[in-house]
């Protein structure tokens, strides 16, 4: 799976796997603010209705746990790509 920055719509994914419809949000300091919470939650709720589902990580995970935040992604990820394979994309 290519993972990248892509624009979707009006919105930008920090990373995004095509081939598994998952994106992964890496959210800094700024995402604790509740105005930003609430812009968060509208946005995952928007690519949900387009058949994404969006994983976030805590900025501080990637320097503390970058194995463990890998391994999950790689689980969501094969998670949907059996989905995807017993059922057909969508």
């Amino acid at each position: 799976m290519i993972w990248h920055q892509h624009p979707i719509g009006r919105l930008l994914a920090d990373c995004q796997s095509m081939e598994a419809t998952r994106i992964i949000e890496i959210d800094g300091d700024a995402h604790a603010e509740p105005d930003h919470a609430a812009y968060d939650a509208e946005r995952t709720a928007w690519l949900a209705e387009r058949g994404y589902e969006v994983i976030r990580f805590q900025a501080g995970e990637v320097d503390r746990n970058l194995e463990g935040l890998l391994e999950a992604i790689r689980g969501a990820c094969e998670v949907r790509m059996a989905q995807v394979l017993k059922e057909g994309p969508g």
